[in-house]
């Protein structure tokens, strides 16, 4: 794959500009939101859902543009392989297990939410919008984070033997520092999931898998902030 001066900048921009800003902003306290005014989440939903729809079609555009393959930017079906699938499953138990820890632990978790109450959905209507964001994320990110930007560094580093682990390690790092403003311990859990996303797009080819995990992580996530406040918001 020939790289032109607009891949490097979305790398560039997505790799290294928004993660680091993300960084330097670090997680906001429910107090540090309070004299914000900040909208209604409804809309904040809809602004990042329509931001990532928006900077995924341009990157998409000039993909097509430059007459790029479109299977290296994994819109193709998977082939699966033994590797693919016990990452897939891994991952699964992973996630799960982390759902499961958390609702074991409901009181700690939902203390621990408390300070991202700005942005997390605590009523149905709220998750309605919500869903919005799980789909636009499950999506625009997997097209940017694993197709586009392991494409980009397998091309960049064409001979290295040790680009499919880069390729892999760099997105999933940049990924998981994009979601600072939810504390250190997601971006860990976050940059696990973030490293098997990238070997289940790596092994089968394609965003499909991905994608499809990617969004019903995030309305699983959803639903579970929807039940911890709620659980918090009843008289005992």
């Amino acid at each position: 794959m020939e790289l032109n001066w607009f891949d490097h900048i979305v790398f560039l921009l997505a790799g290294i500009v928004f993660p680091l800003f993300s960084l330097s902003a670090g997680r906001m306290t429910s107090e540090d939101t309070e004299h914000l005014n900040l909208p209604p989440k409804k809309y904040i939903y809809l602004h990042n859902a329509l931001m990532m729809v928006t900077i995924t079609l341009v990157l998409v555009t000039s993909w097509n543009f430059t007459k790029k393959p479109w299977d290296l930017l994994g819109f193709t079906m998977p082939e699966w392989s033994l590797i693919a699938a016990v990452c897939t499953g891994f991952l699964l138990v992973v996630y799960m297990s982390d759902l499961l820890f958390t609702f074991l632990n409901r009181n700690k978790a939902a203390e621990e939410l408390d300070d991202l109450s700005s942005i997390i959905p605590t009523n149905w209507s709220e998750y309605r919008y919500f869903i919005s964001i799980a789909f636009s994320a499950g999506i625009c990110e997997e097209i940017i984070f694993r197709g586009f930007m392991i494409s980009y560094i397998m091309a960049f580093l064409p001979s290295i033997s040790w680009a499919p682990a880069a390729a892999i390690i760099i997105p999933a790092i940049s990924f998981s520092i994009s979601h600072m403003y939810q504390g250190w311990k997601a971006v860990a859990k976050i940059g696990i999931i973030a490293c098997l996303f990238g070997i289940i797009f790596y092994k089968t080819g394609s965003l499909v898998p991905v994608m499809i995990i990617h969004t019903i992580i995030d309305l699983i996530s959803g639903l579970s902030f929807l039940f911890l406040k709620g659980k918090r918001q009843i008289p005992s």
